[in-house]
């Protein structure tokens, strides 16, 4: 009896802590109501010229985008083994926005993702199944995300006059790989987390 009693008092302390973690996300998006996306701010028409060889090192195409759009990229050096095909013309001429683009569908081929802090130029580069469950920025329902984007966002979608366990089943069989699908009962509350491009 105190056996079972001891894994049930153990099971309510993860419940409450993962709990507790999901109410404080809550509370803070509440707080900073409302929270716009943070997206790379670049002039459309100022164009950059970037020569690509034909084969590239994961890590030197970072340092190139990094010089081009004036982000600070930080990762694990385990995660940049990478090399890539490249075909593009000598001298080609692109947005920062279009090269930044390009850069996160590279990334994505390689299972990476990024993951970019409201009001920062820092971006983390991360392997997809971290980034998901990295301190991602939130958005609201409705809440403008760049529908190109490759960072990983969390969206909190309220749920009203319906099964919220219901739209979870539903959902899940066609959700996205790369995401993940949670709900919070107490809330009735929706969580969808992936990227931009999905949650757009």
């Amino acid at each position: 009896m105190i056996f079972f009693l001891s894994i049930l008092s153990e099971q309510y302390r993860k419940f409450h802590r993962l709990s507790g973690i999901i109410f404080l996300s809550l509370f803070l998006f509440q707080a900073s109501f409302p929270v716009e996306i943070e997206a790379a701010k670049k002039k459309k028409s100022s164009k950059v010229t970037i020569n690509l060889p034909q084969t590239l090192i994961l890590k030197e195409f970072i340092k190139i985008i990094s010089e081009h759009t004036g982000t600070v990229f930080v990762y694990e050096e385990k995660n940049m083994r990478g090399q890539m095909s490249i075909t593009a013309p000598r001298n080609f001429k692109v947005s920062a926005e279009d090269a930044f683009y390009f850069f996160e569908k590279i990334l994505a081929s390689q299972g990476l993702a990024m993951v970019r802090k409201k009001g920062s130029k820092v971006v983390e580069i991360l392997t997809a199944a971290d980034a998901r469950f990295s301190r991602l920025p939130i958005s609201k329902d409705g809440g403008k995300v760049n529908a190109k984007g490759g960072n990983y966002v969390m969206r909190l979608i309220p749920i009203r006059h319906a099964d919220l366990k219901g739209i979870q089943s539903t959902l899940q069989p066609i959700f996205s790989k790369t995401g993940a699908l949670l709900v919070y009962e107490p809330m009735n509350m929706l969580i969808v987390i992936d990227v931009e491009s999905n949650v757009s």
